[in-house]
């Protein structure tokens, strides 16, 4: 897993999705200082515990926590330590719940980031559920708007991930690679409807 990159199957090809701002990928959390991974990740974790008991409103300290958390599953996955990487996900997941309750409102970035564990996870009806609010707070965000359509994709919704991909194609603050390689999604799937 890449810092701004996520492996996608569709339909039988591998689809490499660059995320617009980075969040379909936790960011690696660096070993600054430490001795070894374990010393690393466990010294930034009571750090950010120590932040939040200290502050208890301070939702990104939570939000912090979870992204090094998930960046912990994502070793374990690479390891294909997959028992202990959904145990972490798991945890994440939680401070993400946590840091929601803290907030006024919907925070786009922890939902997406939730639904993303969600769906490491293979929980992609949560993950639609979260993406779906993160998608009506901004139906034009471009990083919404495509992981919005991969999960629809992944739950069976082909139309509607086949709308999304089509907006994405045409979207002003999307590269035109990145807008041929959403209208050859959308004319795949197209292809997967006809077929069905």
């Amino acid at each position: 897993m890449g810092k701004n990159k996520k492996v996608y199957k569709i339909i039988g090809i591998i689809v490499v999705s660059i995320m617009i701002g980075g969040v379909i990928a936790p960011p690696t959390i660096g070993l600054l200082g430490s001795t070894s991974p374990q010393m690393a990740y466990q010294d930034q974790l009571d750090e950010l515990q120590k932040r939040y008991e200290n502050d208890s409103e301070d939702y990104q300290a939570l939000i912090d926590m979870a992204r090094l958390k998930s960046s912990a599953a994502n070793f374990y996955i690479s390891e294909d330590n997959y028992n202990r990487a959904e145990k972490y996900l798991d945890k994440a997941i939680k401070n993400y719940q946590t840091a929601l309750k803290l907030t006024d409102e919907d925070k786009i970035e922890i939902l997406l980031e939730k639904s993303f564990l969600y769906y490491e996870l293979g929980k992609y009806d949560e993950s639609e559920e979260i993406m779906s609010r993160a998608y009506l707070l901004e139906p034009e965000n471009p990083e919404v708007m495509h992981n919005y359509a991969v999960i629809l994709f992944n739950i069976g919704k082909y139309q509607s991930a086949k709308e999304q991909f089509v907006k994405l194609s045409e979207h002003e603050e999307v590269s035109e690679e990145e807008k041929k390689a959403f209208a050859e999604y959308a004319e795949i799937i197209e292809v997967k409807l006809k077929q069905d």
